[in-house]
């Protein structure tokens, strides 16, 4: 193998790239240096690419795609939160892909950034997961010629607010099957305690990553919407970058985004009432072992009280005599009989 075939797998592994023309796909560049000469030699040239995070900073080697250094660095961060910034006349898009351990109910991040030029898309993902989303960038490259980056971005956030939907309906489900316990009258042990416990913490995580998604997504959807209405400002970068047309579809992601924010919100206080009625349960599981604790230790007073009197060294009506004994089984079985029916009318026993 040549070194220039080693280079080109190595390049190929971290960065990937799609320049699409007049609905064309009119090359596979597999590296940034290469996008930025296509683009400057091919004016109607729109570039798609993807790469890993820990190499976002070769995404702007050598100035070839003439990007601001500031958005660089912020696209290869893997601490910010999700966030829309407008650098120079380009807008970053911090994001995080998540997914859900079914065994541990631990919630997995993968930070992505989002850079958007007018015919520039640069997909950065995490290093383990460099690649997931190519089948989402090759299928939206057709809409470029039509809705430029802005349709390529689109697909990008209903990919990554889908996995927000499959995570929350993996955890509701664990929720329903912690409320099937319940519905058998007794509360959640020590495993199903943890359980639940970690289902409110993976929602906490969860609502870390949606909630701020909100605001990039209604702003994204309110710049398109504001373009339909008003047109587009000069000074207004996310306007000019997410046409009216494609409102529609921005407006149906940060709804969705809305319902995941909400439906996690009515899942935590599902959690929280589900951990409430467990300690109502146990309390009253409680009360009803003390009830009929008390119930047997007052049936058992009554032979033992009846058995003392008859012990005691003094004489007393058929003492010593065979129907003394037989009067005072009789007095006990019949004042055991009279409390254990009394008690079992009154929901003691």
């Amino acid at each position: 193998m040549t070194e220039a075939t080693q280079a080109s797998e190595a390049a190929g592994s971290m960065f990937r790239g799609w320049v699409w023309s007049d609905r064309q796909l009119v090359g596979r560049p597999e590296h940034g240096a290469e996008v930025g000469k296509i683009l400057r030699q091919q004016p109607g040239t729109i570039a798609v690419t993807e790469l890993r995070r820990s190499h976002a900073e070769r995404l702007g080697a050598d100035d070839a795609l003439g990007l601001d250094r500031w958005a660089i660095e912020d696209l290869g961060s893997d601490r910010e939160r999700p966030r829309l910034d407008v650098v120079g006349d380009s807008i970053v898009v911090l994001s995080g892909t998540v997914a859900l351990d079914p065994q541990t109910m631990e919630v997995v991040k993968r930070p992505l950034g989002l850079l958007v030029t007018s015919r520039l898309l640069a997909v950065v993902e995490d290093d383990d997961e460099f690649g997931r989303l190519s089948r989402v960038l090759e299928a939206a490259c057709p809409t470029l010629s039509d809705n430029g980056t802005a349709g390529v971005l689109h697909a990008v956030l209903a990919e990554v607010v889908s996995g927000y939907t499959e995570a929350l309906t993996a955890l509701e489900s664990k929720a329903d099957q912690l409320a099937e316990a319940l519905f058998d009258h007794r509360p959640l042990d020590r495993g199903q305690q943890l359980e639940a416990f970690r289902l409110r913490r993976a929602l906490a995580e969860l609502l870390r990553v949606i909630q701020p998604m909100q605001d990039v997504t209604t702003t994204l959807a309110q710049a398109a919407a504001h373009a339909a209405q008003e047109g587009v400002a000069d000074d207004d970068v996310v306007a000019r970058l997410i046409p009216a047309r494609t409102a529609r579809r921005f407006a149906d992601v940060a709804d969705h985004v809305a319902h995941a924010a909400d439906f996690a919100n009515s899942q935590r206080d599902v959690l929280a009432s589900l951990y409430d009625t467990s300690l109502s349960l146990a309390d009253v599981r409680l009360n009803m072992i003390m009830k009929k604790l008390s119930a047997w230790a007052a049936i058992i007073a009554v032979p033992t009280l009846i058995t003392g009197f008859m012990g005691m060294n003094v004489p007393y009506p058929g003492n010593g005599t065979p129907a003394g004994v037989i009067a005072a089984i009789a007095v006990m079985i019949a004042a055991v009989l009279t409390l254990f029916v009394l008690f079992k009318r009154n929901d003691w026993l």
